[in-house]
């Protein structure tokens, strides 16, 4: 891993500062790479990599005391050990050295006003391989005369000169010991038998202390302006400003407020806060720091770009003092005016001329030129040239097309002239015909509808509206309309007949021969059924033909009365004449079913000698599709003259063995059964068995 870090520049570089930081920031692992970053005394002790001495963070000194514990355990412990590695050349094997050191020569303690410092004789004892440290035994501020036993370790350090912190004014009793490299102290203390004495603050024999001023020292109110040097004014705090004048406070003396840190300065009569213009440095006061009651009139002096945005408001400008040279720029939005006076036009930024023109223009003379217009009252105009004149209703339907024929009904008063060629008084008379041929067919409509049998309407008959026929209410009765043949009943569709002969019924439907190619209905009744698909709670028929899968709901929905042999099992038989070998048969269960399988093994009897008066054992097994149970046959023996010892004779067995297994589609199932296992005797050649198997879709 390469080293990316470079040296510091020399103070006198413009960009040392800025290295300084960024070398700090690298070091606190701020910026740059994070592998770079700096590793503390806290990181190692955290890490377990070292422990801490005991009185480093009291005392200062040497803070490692040794091998931390998480030394070969980072990671939850040592891994697994490693090739052994060539053997290499005889060592010395280290033999610790118990040895005391000797006892700390040419000790001295000196005290200073915050430290105490320690020097000793150079350690060169070889005792127990070496110096390692000298350790410092202490007791603060003792009371009487204490002992080596009433110290504890305060300090550590290596070398001949070592110090530590301490407060001023304090007596330390001190003892030390050397220890080796093996970690054995001197036996004997330095210092005996009380310790060597110093106390922080004195100076040989001259003890400072009375002499340090502290805060603790100086009375509340004690130090006053006639304290202070001639010529050098304190700064004072107070929460609010004394009176004035006071000789307590001439001129030149300096008061912050505490009540809101303001920094205040006598001028001998009175407190002032403002400053003179000399004394405000270049660009220093910034935005929304001076506040405009502050400024007396006409006391600032500004040149061009010096007032920000914003800042003249309308009571700053007096009246009648911008003129049109002044005006670059005035958006419509700032104009409150009642009226507005244009010399030539105002018009749209978009505005092109001609039919293909875009935007607006209204020009002084009264013309004007738009793409289109909304008018909500009454136009009035002496011609209107449009070339194409559309006229709608409020709906936005078209009644009046330039170069198209209007038809009279469009018209709700009376027309004069003529349209399209024809004059209005024909159009008139024309209306006038058709309204009264129209009044006499109403009129008659009564008499024809009362008629009897086909007299009643000669001819088609279109109704338009959604409900042409109503028979009782739409929610309550049958309607003939754009729907169909509907009957409803209390707001419910309880059947429905459209023209693409689709039907729904929510009632039976009752009959002798029912055909459609889809059924579906709560109760499907009839003499003969015929349909490919059935979906009904209850179907009832005579007769009919059903191919596929019955689905019943409800148990015992389909009894078995109704159900003709063989329609929805399977069954199979097979015989067979051998000792030990299997007979089997098969079974197909189709995909998507699972069928109840049940099988009956049986073995006829047969004669078994025996020699030896033993019972005699076989074991039958049946097997469905590979799940099997067997049962134990014993014989039973029949005495066969002449009796001999020990007893002869002849067994005659015979087994029945049934089982019953669900098997899912698809697949053939086998169905096996074996006797095996014939003891103490001999049997003949051949047993006879049989299987019976039989199969239901579950």
């Amino acid at each position: 891993m390469t080293d990316p870090r470079i040296d510091i520049p020399p103070t006198g570089s413009p960009n040392f500062n800025e290295k300084i930081r960024e070398a700090l920031s690298t070091y606190l692992g701020k910026r740059g790479d994070k592998l770079d970053r700096g590793v503390t005394l806290r990181d190692l002790v955290d890490a377990g990599i070292v422990t801490l001495s005991d009185t480093y963070l009291k005392y200062g000194g040497t803070p490692i005391a040794g091998i931390g514990a998480g030394i070969g355990t980072v990671g939850g412990g040592p891994g697994p050990p490693g090739p052994i590695g060539p053997q290499g050349p005889p060592g010395d094997t280290y033999v610790p050295d118990l040895t005391p050191p000797p006892t700390p020569t040419g000790t001295i303690v000196t005290a200073g006003l915050g430290y105490i410092f320690l020097t000793t004789d150079d350690p060169t004892f070889t005792a127990g391989n070496g110096y390692a440290r000298t350790n410092v035994y202490g007791v603060r501020n003792p009371v009487g005369l204490p002992v080596f036993g009433d110290a504890q370790v305060v300090h550590s350090f290596i070398g001949p000169v070592g110090s530590f912190p301490t407060d001023l004014g304090t007596t330390w009793r001190i003892w030390m010991k050397w220890e080796s490299i093996d970690g054995v102290e001197s036996t004997a203390p330095s210092g005996l038998p009380n310790g060597q004495v110093a106390t922080t603050g004195k100076i040989g024999n001259v003890d400072l202390n009375p002499l340090i001023i502290t805060a603790d020292k100086i009375a509340t109110g004690a130090v006053t302006p006639a304290a202070f040097q001639s010529g050098t004014n304190p700064v004072f705090f107070a929460a609010t400003l004394p009176f004035m004048p006071n000789p307590a406070y001439p001129a030149g003396t300096l008061i912050i407020r505490t009540s809101d840190s303001k920094l205040f300065r006598s001028n001998g009569t009175a407190w002032v806060s403002n400053l003179d213009g000399g004394d405000i440095a270049a660009n220093s006061i910034t935005a929304g720091q001076v506040a405009v009651g502050g400024l007396a009139a006409g006391a600032i002096t500004v040149g061009t770009a010096a007032i920000a945005n914003g800042a003249i408001v309308n009571a700053m400008i007096g009246d009648a003092t911008i003129s049109n040279a002044k005006i670059v720029d005035l958006q419509v939005t700032k104009l409150t005016s009642g009226s507005l006076r244009v010399g030539s036009f105002i018009q749209s930024t978009n505005f092109t001329s001609g039919p293909a023109g875009t935007g607006w223009r209204i020009n002084a003379d009264g013309t004007a030129e738009m793409q289109a217009a909304y008018i909500r009252g009454q136009l009035v105009a002496s011609q209107i040239d449009t070339r194409g004149l559309t006229i709608r209703d409020i709906a936005g339907n078209a009644i009046l097309t330039a170069g198209a024929s209007v038809a009279v009904s469009t018209f709700g008063g009376n027309v004069t002239g003529s349209v399209a060629g024809t004059a209005a008084s024909t159009l008139t008379t024309n209306a006038s015909t058709a309204l009264s041929n129209a009044n006499a067919a109403l009129a008659g409509l009564p008499n024809k509808l009362s008629l009897a049998g086909a007299q009643i309407l000669t001819g088609p008959v279109t109704l338009n509206t959604r409900d042409a026929i109503l028979v009782g209410t739409i929610n309550d009765g049958l309607y003939l309309g754009d729907e169909g043949l509907v009957g409803r009943k209390a707001g419910d569709t309880t059947f429905a007949i459209d023209a693409a002969g689709n039907a729904a019924f929510k009632g039976s439907i009752t009959g002798s021969t029912v055909t459609a190619t889809t059924i579906n209905g709560g109760t499907i009744s009839g003499t003969t059924v015929n349909a490919s698909t059935i979906n009904g709670g209850s179907i009832n028929g005579t007769t009919g033909t059903f191919s596929g899968t019955l689905t019943a709901s409800a148990v015992n929905a389909v009894n078995t009365i109704n159900i003709a042999g063989n329609s929805v099992s399977s069954s199979a038989y097979v015989t067979g004449t051998t000792t030990t070998s299997a007979i089997s048969t098969t079974l197909t269960v189709p995909a998507g079913q699972t069928m109840k399988i049940f099988a009956l093994g049986f073995s006829a009897g047969r004669a078994i000698t025996t020699t030896d008066g033993n019972l005699q054992t076989s074991t039958y097994t049946l097997s469905i599709a590979g799940d099997s149970v067997s049962r134990l046959s014993y014989a039973q023996l029949y005495s066969r003259p002449p009796l001999s010892s020990p007893p002869q004779g002849d067994a005659c067995e015979q087994m029945t063995v049934f089982h019953a297994v669900d098997v899912a589609g698809p697949t053939t199932a086998t169905i096996s059964f074996t006797a095996t296992g014939f003891v103490n005797g001999s049997g003949s050649a051949s047993v006879s068995k049989a299987i019976a198997a039989f199969g239901f879709l579950k």
